[in-house]
């Protein structure tokens, strides 16, 4: 018998309106996220899980709209959570 294998997709966790973090297991490719209840600009952050540190600039973002998570800052392609508040 093989080993099982699961395969676990991009999990968010939010506040809408307020904070919102994204688990993406694979950033090969990231997505876009809804930010439509959300008024004004957020900063969107890069924590590396495998670090334990966030990495790169952090950009500023306007709400109301959908937005694109981008890329990470480095090791594209790895597990990354991007925190957007």
């Amino acid at each position: 018998r093989g080993r099982q294998r699961y395969e676990i997709g991009a999990q968010v966790f939010a506040r809408p309106g307020a904070v919102y973090a994204v688990y993406l297991p694979d950033t090969t490719t990231t997505g876009r996220i809804d930010l439509l209840d959300v008024t004004g600009t957020v900063e969107l952050s890069w924590f590396n899980p495998r670090r334990g540190r966030f990495e790169g600039d952090a950009v500023s973002v306007r709400g109301g709209k959908k937005v694109s998570l981008g890329s990470p800052p480095t090791d594209v392609g790895q597990d990354w959570v991007v925190l957007i508040k």
